[in-house]
């Protein structure tokens, strides 16, 4: 699977939350308030990064699905009132929360501070779609 077919799979879904842009054989998705998504699939070779839009935080979240899930992962991302939340330490980043906003807990979206919430061993870094 080629990036410019990965795009075009994309585009024939049908609830998704924005439109992404296919630049130079990367899949450019502004889809958060202050982060967006670098894709890509080259016969095999495939990586999903959510980048900050910050000059100074960089990338986020990194991953290298199967090629076969990558329309799944990305349609994850973009659904339509779906968030992202990762869990940041020192020495990594995963994937803590990613679906619909209303089935995340309210008690812990009440306590967000500009995206970043304070954790025991980290932090967690929550992404909601742009308006």
């Amino acid at each position: 699977m080629t990036t410019r077919e990965l795009y075009d799979a994309l585009l024939g879904i049908g609830d998704l939350h924005s439109v992404p842009q296919l630049q130079d054989d990367i899949l450019v998705w502004n889809l958060y308030k202050n982060a967006h998504i670098l894709a890509y699939c080259r016969n095999g070779d495939t990586s999903i990064s959510v980048v900050s839009n910050s000059l100074f935080r960089g990338t986020l979240y990194h991953c290298h699905p199967r090629e076969e899930d990558m329309l799944r992962e990305l349609y994850a991302f973009g659904k339509k009132g779906n968030i992202l939340v990762i869990k940041k330490t020192h020495l990594a980043t995963q994937l803590f929360y990613r679906g619909p906003a209303r089935e995340y807990p309210l008690g812990d979206r009440k306590n967000w501070d500009f995206g970043r919430k304070k954790y025991d061993s980290g932090q967690l870094v929550y992404l909601e779609q742009q308006d």
